[in-house]
């Protein structure tokens, strides 16, 4: 960026102005290594500057478009426009390319002289000084960038966007050029050239973009300054260039060459944008004038106010003789370009050098999208482009008023955009989109109560309401009511948090909540036995051993009870689950207990997975072959079939999977797409490696109506070395060796070597399991048989009719009964021996609210029939087939007035949604047993049992509830899943009193 100028990169493009401009401006000079006449680069060490640059395209590593890694520069062809490698090397010389450096090496030092190249316009005059600039070509995927300094020992970075300290360089086609930057080895700007000569057509694409380069690269040739300098008496200046330090993947260097111009010299138009007013400023500091054809302003998010627009020529900017001139865009009020040009002979305007500023208007919608871009097209082709320099403090995320501050005012915009449909991403922001989704919904309600209490400080979310209008006795009466409850609230009666029903801040489970649901047991959970080895999975012949009981161990060798190297890695093995678990509305499923991997270090690939499962065709001879269900894969490195950190839906009816057994080893087949059997409802990520230890591991399946929700962990429970058991290795754990250091204290997690007193081989442990911890958690994900998750689009397929591609079919897979668990230990977990403790299986009621519909006259009520008290700061109800009637719904809003205080009805509410919020108020309390509060007769009798209601605590979490219709028309349930299993629990209990 040009510092000395402005801040931010306030520069503007002349690309083909008149000539008067053009001596003015900046003079390119292109780097030449010696293969061509004149080199001006040379080698800063021992080595010859031949054996530093090497022709890339002679380098090429089977063919695939890289150079090698030789610590070499290399040049660059960019494509066609430059001929081919040959006319490069022979004809062009490098007169045509750039010097490019290869992926992830280190390039030496380099240097370049200015003030050799044949011809007056190239001469420097002693003693004289001159700004001096690097030209590069810069990648916004990248980052790409190159070093350069008039000292070895203090170079500048410069980069496409100005990350971590780098300087942000100027586009090429953002300045004022008396010699351009070459554009193909027919476009030379000097006489002296022996093959071709001087041409300048003033047609230069190479500027703007690279000749060759994929469609929408956002590859640009950048300019940025290097410093000011005095030509020494030979009339040379030296400058050093240099590759970016980072080796990181995909990095890269093109160094193109130099410009310069005499010291001080503008050269680049500037623009300014005042954040307090909105108003946008141009102006021309060269000295020469040029002719505009057309002037266009555009912000892709819409930040732009038509109405305060001044136009060049109908606000008297400028003198337009002619009277040709007109606007363009828009015929109406427009946010995303205002537009105008000259309609006639295109002879343009004239906008006056030396310093003429143009006041385009308060035309920018004040907001956190500093997105303008003004370009200017001049008589005779070419471009000024102009990004401006925003001034005054930018506003923070939440201010949607943008008058400073996050307050109540903002809350009430929130309101008001709530569920409306907005044009562009600014106006949505303007009433509460903070995440950018185009829509205002329950997630920008959690994000701003977050970003209000980051700005006013901890807390004072909640406090707002003091400043709000005095509430009526009744409401104060409401919130002392409220406050009693609230802590009643906090007193609840059951510790199990139901992962399946409670989904955090953002969609991911709160990795604490499912810690809690492991140390809650209900009573309805059964042990998992009859355990067998999937034969269909690589490694069937592994040995298994206490099968008949709910802790079966994988890998000991018959008789020794001694283990084989990793001789638990590539086995499943699955278990039967007592009797048949049959989720109703408003149940939920729970797998859980742990598993010890002895031995286990997991390289690539290592994945561990677990799941739920329900086997329809028992008879069949691959049992496993026919399952339904849903597994979670927790791995350390790439593929596996179902990838690392996925949540998936199992479908078996599918003929494109390459094995049958329920969690493949290395099956593929096409997500969402194909009939396939894998259906992604989530993905977590890759994971860290497995080490020795005991993992804790969990899956839920919540039936809500006729959709799932599934939600899964896994965590290292007692990693050695962790002397406090609090989960993890940390400096609290030296502490405690210290202290127990010579004694026979018993020391939890000691490493199984260990035995006797505490001594230093148990600091050693802790030093080797320093910071060793393992809490992989995977967001909740919601199946259902024919909508597919939006993080994975549907596959296409071709038509075998129209030979057109549509949308694969979703293959039905949803299921609601389950009787098997399984496991699989992939390959490269290098487990010798994999030990399973207490495997369970429970099948309880969701903990959440419940909304109960009478599907004889339509009347919606909460209810809270669970163990657990609620609160509600915000709801929403909704209806895919807009099934709801807005008409009869009697909110908890007093009025439609949307002031803040209180309830809110949100503004986009209709008969599709029907949602309010208070965030400021007392929320409504809905402790157990509580009178129910009814919403009215808000569903149509005649319509689709399809409602949803999630709703937000006043604890920030938001929970998904539970629709129940009753009354007429509504199937009987299928026998509870609850009582089945309590029976089964009860059996189990008295076959072992029997001592059966």
């Amino acid at each position: 960026m040009l510092r000395h100028l402005s801040f931010l990169l306030i520069t503007g493009c002349l690309i083909g102005p008149a000539a008067s401009v053009m001596a003015q401006g900046l003079i390119y000079v292109d780097a030449k290594d010696g293969y061509y006449p004149n080199n001006n680069l040379y080698s800063t060490s021992e080595g010859a500057i031949g054996t530093l640059i090497e022709p890339g395209n002679n380098d090429f590593v089977n063919g695939d478009g890289r150079f090698p890694e030789d610590g070499a520069w290399h040049w660059a062809n960019f494509g066609s426009t430059w001929g081919s490698s040959t006319e490069v090397m022979n004809v062009c010389g490098v007169e045509c390319t750039s010097v490019y450096e290869s992926l992830e090496e280190d390039a030496p030092l380099i240097g370049m002289r200015l003030g050799i190249e044949p011809g007056a316009q190239y001469a420097l005059t002693p003693g004289a000084e001159y700004d001096v600039y690097v030209a590069y070509w810069g990648d916004g995927g990248g980052n790409w960038g190159v070093q350069a300094g008039l000292d070895s020992a203090a170079m500048t970075l410069f980069d496409f966007d100005g990350a971590e300290g780098a300087v942000q360089g100027s586009f090429a086609s953002s300045g004022a050029w008396a010699v351009k930057p070459l554009d193909n080895r027919t476009d030379n700007n000097s006489s002296e050239d022996e093959f071709y000569p001087a041409s300048d057509d003033n047609d230069n694409p190479f500027l703007d973009n690279t000749p060759g380069a994929p469609a929408g690269s956002a590859r640009n040739l950048r300019v940025g300054l290097v410093g000011t300098t005095m030509a020494n008496a030979s009339g040379h200046i030296d400058v050093f260039i240099d590759d970016k330090d980072s080796l990181e993947a995909g990095q890269r260097s093109f160094f193109d060459g130099l410009a310069f111009v005499p010291a001080g010299t503008p050269v680049f138009t500037t623009g300014a944008l005042d954040r307090s007013t909105g108003g946008l400023t141009i102006t021309n500091p060269t000295p020469a004038d040029f002719q505009i054809n057309a002037v266009r302003v555009t912000s892709p998010a819409g930040s732009l106010n038509a109405n305060l627009w001044n136009s060049i020529t109908e606000d008297g900017l400028i003198n337009d003789p002619d009277g040709d001139w007109a606007i363009t865009s828009p015929v109406s009020d427009s946010e995303v370009e205002l537009a105008e040009s000259d309609a006639g002979d295109l002879d343009g305007v004239t906008w006056l050098s030396g310093g003429a500023t143009l006041d385009l208007g308060n035309v920018w919608r004040k907001g956190i999208f500093e997105d303008i871009t003004i370009e200017l097209d001049v008589v005779g082709g070419g471009t000024v482009v102009i990004t401006p320099e925003y001034t005054g403090t930018p506003f923070e995320t939440g201010d949607f008023d943008a008058d400073g501050d996050i307050d109540a005012d903002d809350y009430i915009r929130l309101v008001q955009g709530l569920h409306v449909e907005h044009a562009t991403t600014s106006a949505a922001y303007a009433f509460g989109d903070i995440n950018g989704s185009g829509a205002v919904d329950r997630s920008d309600v959690l994000a701003f109560a977050e970003n209000f209490n980051l700005f006013n400080g901890s807390g004072t979310f909640a406090e707002m309401v003091e400043g709000l209008s005095v509430p009526e006795p009744s409401t104060g009466l409401l919130s002392l009511a409220a406050t009693g409850l609230l802590a009643l609230r906090r007193r609840r009666r059951a510790p199990v948090a139901s992962p399946a029903s409670r989904v955090a801040n953002k969609g991911v489970l709160a990795a604490a909540m499912l810690v809690a649901l492991l140390a809650a047991k209900p009573v309805s959970a059964v042990e998992v036995v009859n355990w067998e080895i999937d034969p269909l999975v690589p490694n069937s012949g592994s040995n298994l051993s206490n099968e008949a009981t709910s802790s079966p161990t994988v890998g000991l060798i018959d008789g020794s009870n001694v283990p084989e190297l990793d001789s638990a890695d590539q086995t499943a093995i699955w278990g039967s689950i007592p009797i048949d678990v049959n989720l109703t509305n408003g149940q939920e499923v729970v797998l859980r207990g742990s598993v010890h991997l002895h031995g286990g270090e997991s390289m690539n690939n290592g994945a561990f997975r677990w799941g739920i499962f329900q086997d329809d065709t028992p008879d069949e001879g691959e049992p496993t072959g026919s399952w339904l269900g849903y597994l979670a894969s927790s791995s350390s490195g790439g593929g596996g079939g179902v990838g690392d950190g996925r949540l998936t839906a199992k479908n078996p009816d599918a003929g494109d999977w390459e094995t049958a057994t329920p969690i493949s080893t290395n099956g593929t087949a096409t997500e969402l797409g194909g009939g396939g059997r894998i259906y992604n409802l989530s993905v977590g990520g890759t994971t860290d490696g497995y080490a020795d230890g005991v993992y804790d591991y969990g899956i839920t399946i919540g039936r809500y109506g006729d959709e799932v929700t599934v939600s899964s962990f896994l965590k290292l429970a007692h990693p050695e070395g962790d002397y406090n058991d609090n989960g993890k290795v940390d400096a609290a754990d030296f502490t405690v060796w210290r202290d127990n250091l010579g004694t026979g204290a018993a020391l939890p997690n000691r490493s199984l070597a260990s035995h006797g007193d505490v001594s230093m081989a148990d600091y050693d442990v802790w030093v080797n399991n320093f910071g060793n911890e393992y809490d992989h958690v995977l967001g909740g994900g919601t199946d259902t048989n024919s909508i597919p998750h939006p993080l994975f689009p549907v596959a296409q397929v071709e038509d075998p009719e129209t030979m057109e591609l549509v949308d694969a079919e979703v293959t039905p897979h949803l299921s609601f009964q389950y009787n098997r668990v399984a496991f699989l230990l992939a390959d490269h977990l290098n487990a010798d021996y994999a030990q399973f403790q207490d495997t369970e299986i429970a099948a309880q009621a969701i903990e959440s609210v419940t909304l109960e519909v009478n599907a004889a006259t339509g009347e919606a009520t909460f209810k809270n029939v669970s163990s657990t008290d609620f609160s509600m700061t915000y709801y929403e109800i909704t209806s895919p087939s807009d099934s709801l009637v807005e008409s009869n719904w009697d909110s908890l809003a007093p009025d439609a007035v949307i002031d803040g205080v209180e309830w809110d009805r949100a503004a986009g509410s209709s008969d599709s949604i029907l949602s309010e919020v208070n965030l400021f108020g007392a929320p409504a309390s809905l402790p157990v047993g509580v009178t129910p509060i009814s919403l009215g007769n808000i569903w149509d009798t005649g319509g689709e049992q399809d409602l949803t209601l999630f709703f937000i605590d006043d604890e920030g979490a938001l929970i998904r509830g539970i629709v129940n219709y009753v009354g007429a028309s509504v199937a009987v349930p299928e026998p509870s899943a609850i009582v089945l299993l309590s029976l089964a629990a009860a059996m189990a209990a008295s076959i072992r009193r029997r001592g059966c």
